[in-house]
Order: C-alpha cells, then sequence, then structure tokens
C-alpha cells in the first residue's frame, strides 16, 4: 500500500508500506550487517523471522534462508524492499 506524505520541501513522497501500515525496508538505508525482518511471505524464510545482510564479492546484498542466499535485488520496488522490514 502506498501513502503520500509530505516532506519538509513541500513535494509529496510515497510511502511503501504493508496493509498493515508497516513501512518496508528502504534500499538507501539497507546495508551489509543490518538485520532485516520478513513479512511471512517467503517460501525460504519464516514471518518475523531476523536475517543479517551479507554482501558477495559482486556486491550483491542477501539474507541466509532456508535455500541459501536470497538476493534483496529480486525484492525490490522502487525504493524499498517488499516484505522486508528494518
Amino acid at each position: 500500500m502506498e501513502q503520500e506524505i509530505p516532506n519538509n520541501n513541500r513535494e509529496i513522497t510515497a510511502v511503501l508500506t504493508d496493509l498493515q501500515g508497516r513501512e518496508y525496508a528502504k534500499i538507501k538505508d539497507v546495508k551489509e550487517g543490518n538485520v532485516l525482518e520478513t513479512d511471512g511471505h517467503f517460501t525460504c524464510m519464516r514471518k518475523g523471522e531476523k536475517n543479517r545482510v551479507y554482501k558477495d564479492p559482486n556486491n550483491e546484498l542477501f539474507l541466509i534462508c532456508d535455500d541459501g542466499r536470497h538476493y534483496l535485488d529480486g525484492q525490490k520496488k522502487d525504493d524499498y524492499y517488499l516484505g522486508m522490514y528494518s
């Protein structure tokens, strides 16, 4: 769900949230070593599971999941990682 909120410059900024209004993790804020929580819409990770963010030799970010590695690139929508919370 996208909500529009005004910022200090009187521009409209879209905020991407889940159905309960919880904001997804912002791509610009997620770095290696951060911990992300999953929303439960993954077959390889459970709802509420918290995983450390790792970086591979190609500088791609991923989480360790039941299938090995879950790359964050596949979760990108606009400025957010869908299904992931900071």
